[in-house]
């Protein structure tokens, strides 16, 4: 398994090493709708939006973005190390949106992107029953990961605050061990590496060492990325060139 703090060019090594055509095995698993396209962008440098948190407008055609965006498409169209997520399901079976797991499930896939909360099949189908491991995402110009955060509060109007602080504070402690623990310390600590194995500690700690984007934007960008989705759709289709298609995509989005 990749050490924390990889690289790229570590990460396509990797990948090429495991992709196997004789036997139908891909190194990495690019996702339906270019699910994983925003991790290289950022990654990269570049970006998606003016500003993560109060968003004002799209940045497809940001030069950062543009080139993590050609170096992506080259792992399916130059590098051979992934499947076209489109034609995913043709080599993997299960429809669609299931190809990724069937190739997953069927060892046909050596790298993929998933959230900690996943480790050992968790929310999947079913358990993994392969040999598996995991690592930070490969670093390029930044050292990130994304994060889903989930939150506690009290109402503004509670008749007992502080009970409510207390049980806050209880749930603050704790160390479940399919998430980050709300805790720096409780994270760094021998306890929670008992818990959740040393890999995964070490995966954890890593991430945290790093930046760490919270991707939650206001507003209704949503258009505007179906049509980023569908641009990327036509460069790995061979229908177009990823410089063309974002800054058309950039100036139909009008933002």
């Amino acid at each position: 398994t990749p050490q924390p703090g990889w690289t790229w060019d570590e990460f396509l090594a990797t990948a090429r090493a495991l992709r196997h055509k004789d036997e139908g095995v891909y190194g990495y698993a690019a996702y339906p709708e270019c699910a994983d396209c925003l991790f290289f962008i950022y990654e990269h440098g570049g970006r998606v939006l003016d500003d993560l948190q109060n968003p004002v407008h799209t940045t497809f055609d940001d030069p950062k973005t543009i080139e993590a965006m050609e170096w992506y498409a080259r792992l399916i169209t130059e590098f051979d190390v992934a499947a076209d997520p489109d034609r995913a399901y043709e080599i993997f079976g299960g429809g669609s949106q299931y190809a990724v797991y069937y190739g997953i499930y069927g060892s046909k896939i050596g790298l993929w992107i998933g959230a900690l909360s996943e480790q050992g099949g968790r929310y999947w189908p079913r358990p993994w029953e392969f040999k598996w491991g995991m690592t930070t995402l490969p670093r390029d110009a930044r050292n990130l990961t994304a994060a889903s955060v989930s939150g506690l509060a009290i109402f503004a109007q509670s008749q007992h605050p502080e009970a409510g602080w207390q049980w806050i504070d209880f749930l603050s402690r704790q160390m479940p061990g399919q998430y980050v623990p709300a805790r720096i310390a409780l994270a760094e600590s021998p306890a929670y590496e008992q818990l959740v194995g040393p890999q995964a500690a070490a995966v954890v700690r890593a991430a945290m060492a790093g930046e760490v984007i919270i991707a939650e934007p206001e507003g209704d960008f949503s258009a505007a990325m179906t049509a980023f989705q569908q641009a990327m759709k036509d460069v790995l289709a061979g229908r177009a060139e990823v410089a063309g298609a974002l800054r058309k995509v950039q100036q139909e989005a009008g933002q």
